[in-house]
């Protein structure tokens, strides 16, 4: 499991400022939860796409 900086609390006001700062650090903690969990699905996804394009590609 991945250990997140402790960022959030760099954002500890409430102006406009610091919601863009939690809000662009929550972004960032939730693609990079999402490529580590999913990256099988995303290997999986590219090597079939790569396999169909070079199965149905024209010879030339």
């Amino acid at each position: 499991m991945t250990v997140f900086p402790i960022r959030p609390f760099l954002c500890y006001d409430y102006s406009a400022k610091g919601l863009k700062c939690l809000a662009k650090y929550y972004a960032e903690s939730l693609m990079l939860y999402l490529v580590e969990t999913f990256w099988p699905v995303l290997v999986l996804a590219v090597l079939i796409g790569a396999a169909t394009g070079w199965l149905t590609a024209e010879e030339r």
